[in-house]
């Protein structure tokens, strides 16, 4: 029977995987073997050989069957990726544009090299001090209240053991729904005719 030897952990996506094929005979005897690559899958990410041995590639965060096949045999391990390394962040806006009487949610995203995005935490910033009370963060996140028209640049910083990431993006703020119209004069009545 085959045998995949991997990893006895949680592995990132921006890792190359060490597999071990061990091949177990009918006596006992088990031997590392090298098959081609063309008989290894995955349901994600891709192989390359290093050193006598596969290695698997992964790209996306999740749970990921890997199997190999040799004549009528096949073997398969089940293996759990996590996200890498941040390589950037960007803020996920539910709008850019919107009216004084409107809103918009704000999300630090990250990514990794291997395209797994997911949100992060932030210290928040709003660069105009005149807009800054338009940025509300409490229990249902993070968001921009139009008030004042205007272009206003909200920054994100996320501080973790592997840096600082910082980003901004701008909201613009146009004139809400006319709520009066106020007439100036001098309290004097006209006549309509």
């Amino acid at each position: 029977y085959l045998e995949i030897i991997g990893p006895d952990r949680i592995v990132s996506a921006n890792e190359s995987v060490p597999l071990d094929l061990r091949w177990h005979d009918s006596n006992g005897s088990n031997v590392s073997v090298l098959v081609p690559l063309g008989n290894w899958s995955a349901e994600s990410g891709n192989f390359r050989t290093n050193g006598g041995f596969v290695e698997w590639l992964p790209s996306l965060a999740g749970t990921w069957r890997i199997s190999v096949h040799v004549d009528d045999v096949e073997a398969w391990i089940d293996l759990t990726v996590t996200p890498g390394e941040i390589s950037h962040v960007w803020i996920d806006a539910e709008y850019d544009i919107l009216t004084a009487d409107g809103e918009t949610s704000l999300t630090l995203q990250a990514e990794d090299n291997r395209g797994n995005r997911w949100p992060i935490s932030a210290e928040w910033s709003v660069e105009e001090a005149v807009a800054a009370s338009s940025l509300i963060s409490d229990i249902d996140g993070v968001r921009f209240v139009g008030e004042l028209s205007g272009t206003w640049t909200i920054t994100a910083v996320h501080t973790s053991p592997n840096g600082t990431f910082s980003t901004d993006i701008s909201i613009e703020v146009r004139p809400g729904r006319l709520a009066r119209i106020l007439l100036a004069g001098d309290g004097t009545t006209v006549s309509s005719d």
